[in-house]
């Protein structure tokens, strides 16, 4: 695993409003592919509910990595409320977008909301990297 600066991975997360937060997604997959992980195909993270199965994958090989520090459902949960509230806020978008449901998003209120969900999906990612900080800094030391 390669040890990242945090405060970066929330920035970048937060500034390319979740691009950065796949490529930290995909980057930390093949690293712990490298560790022995079996984790599937990170092109499944882009397809809407077949991304939460990704992530239980995912959240499993964490825990193993971070030598059980978090458990597979503490990092499933971390990772994926943030993906389920932004869901529901585009289907209810959209849905009263098209006239299915009888109100009209208000636009600096829908943007407010993604504003803070991209927040919180940048704290969800740097939480996890702090939990893989700790872990390599553990190995160092047990190593030397």
């Amino acid at each position: 695993m390669i040890k990242r600066n945090l405060f970066l991975v929330w920035l970048l997360a937060y500034v390319t409003q979740g691009l950065y937060t796949l490529f930290w997604y995909v980057k930390t997959k093949q690293e712990m592919t490298n560790l022995g992980e079996n984790i599937r195909p990170a092109w499944m993270l882009i397809i809407p509910i077949v991304n939460w199965y990704w992530l239980w994958g995912y959240s499993q090989a964490a825990s193993k990595v971070m030598n059980q520090k978090l458990q597979p459902m503490t990092v499933y949960k971390i990772l994926i409320s943030i993906p389920i509230l932004t869901n529901i806020l585009v289907t209810g978008v959209l849905l009263a977008r098209s006239g299915i449901i009888s109100t009209t998003p208000d636009p600096s209120r829908v943007k407010l909301v993604f504003t803070i969900l991209t927040s919180l999906q940048a704290t969800a990612i740097t939480i996890i990297q702090a939990h893989f900080n700790q872990t390599i800094d553990q190995n160092t030391i047990s190593e030397n």
